[in-house]
């Protein structure tokens, strides 16, 4: 169940995001979903005061039953909490949600069951009634995979314009590169990743740099900050304790060139003198353009194919994710229509034909589509098979939407 512990991590950071979190309410969330599974059905009109019993047997909470006796003597609440996670139950069971430090984030007990419902663990019997797939030890086996990859890591939320670096002597090193995997989810319009990371890896400043640009307006704003690592390692318990990063004290660490921030040039053209003076000084932790030369130019082609076809997704009513699990690979995008793949997508820079290929093959999906440079479009149409189509990168970073619509469709 390897696969399926992975897409259950997604789920639950899914309804998360931004937040970050260490694994101890990571954990506790995990189990909170365990004891409504143990049970073999979920039922969304179940009185709180059972619901909130079974949870707090199952996953160690203190738990505080209420009766209303004046005006509904049949209705009951509940307030369960363990360290900083708090649920409340009102009236039943689809009325229930977390909380992480009494406030923040509202995860709603109905989206993790509509996320499980979506993974093939729970089964709809009729209304409100939703069966349990798997038995009590597949249930157990499921969830102690869960919680042994999350366990003695923080899970670090990255916006999508936001850079995080961990200070090491003299070097900046960017912070995903410390982890054991990278999770990517969509929640809204917006795009997050998580960066499950050691946390005795954790001992030394966190650099933070935030690229910021805003439909509403032409410019682009940059901002640096140095932040202590305790927030990342406990964020709802230590407190946030942040110091802006200078140029020239930065102007002074090394970074290797896979961890420097890319910045296109339009971007670039969009800042003010000020911060276009502050990326010209730190080329040790910016690359503008193909000026870092051919590696980071097709990175930032590649992401900029990737974001366009999400963009495009979305336009023509599909659920557009980067990165989207299926089995032991990721697909670099994925248009979703409820469950069902409709379009699968690779792009290719610079990276393996073959393993575009394979994953193309090896995934079930309404089209699938491999995106090529130019130059290499020949290659790929003689290597693809029957079911594969394939396009050019400048279709998708020239071309208009309809275009791309009417070619990536028919």
């Amino acid at each position: 169940m390897q696969d399926l512990a992975d897409q259950v991590i997604t789920s639950i950071l899914s309804l998360t995001a931004p937040a970050p979190l260490s694994d101890n309410e990571f954990t506790t969330i995990a189990d909170i979903v365990k004891a409504l599974l143990m049970r073999g059905e979920v039922n969304e009109e179940e009185p709180c005061d059972r619901v909130a019993e079974a949870i707090a047997r199952e996953a160690g909470m203190a738990v505080e039953v209420r009766r209303d006796k004046i005006i509904r003597p049949t209705r009951t609440s509940a307030t369960l909490s363990k360290g900083t996670i708090t649920l409340n139950c009102t009236s039943a069971l689809r009325n229930t949600a977390i909380l992480m430090y009494k406030r923040h984030p509202h995860i709603p007990l109905l989206g993790l069951i509509l996320k499980l419902r979506g993974l093939g663990i729970l089964r709809i019997t009729n209304a409100n009634r939703y069966a349990v797939t798997l038995s009590t030890e597949e249930v157990n086996k499921l969830f102690e995979e869960v919680k042994a990859k999350v366990r003695g890591r923080a899970l670090i939320s990255i916006h999508g314009d936001e850079y995080l670096f961990i200070r090491r002597g003299d070097s900046l090193i960017r912070i995903e590169r410390l982890g054991e995997g990278v999770v990517s989810v969509v929640k809204g319009d917006y795009q997050y990743k998580y960066a499950l990371v050691p946390k005795d890896s954790l001992n030394d400043l966190i650099l933070k740099v935030k690229l910021m640009c805003f439909e509403t307006e032409p410019k682009c704003s940059l901002s640096m900050w140095w932040i202590e690592p305790g927030w990342f390692l406990e964020p709802y318990i230590n407190r946030f304790q942040s110091e802006n990063a200078l140029p020239d004290e930065l102007a002074q660490y090394n970074v290797e060139p896979i961890d420097r921030v890319s910045i296109p040039p339009n971007v670039l053209n969009s800042l003010s003198n000020e911060y276009k003076s502050i990326v010209n000084k730190l080329r040790n932790l910016f690359v503008v353009g193909s000026q870092g030369g051919e590696v980071d130019a097709e990175s930032v082609e590649h992401r900029l194919v990737k974001e366009r076809l999400v963009e495009v997704g979305r336009r023509v009513g599909f659920e557009a994710v980067q990165e989207f699990s299926v089995g032991d690979f990721r697909l670099d995008v994925a248009w979703l229509d409820g469950d069902e793949i409709a379009y699968a997508f690779e792009v290719v820079i610079s990276g393996s034909l073959l393993e575009a290929l394979y994953r193309l093959e090896h995934v079930s999906a309404g089209k699938r589509i491999l995106v090529v440079r130019d130059e290499e479009l020949k290659r790929a149409m003689e290597r693809a098979g029957g079911g594969i189509k394939v396009i050019p990168t400048s279709l998708i970073l020239n071309g208009k939407t309809h275009e791309i619509i009417r070619e990536v469709i028919t």
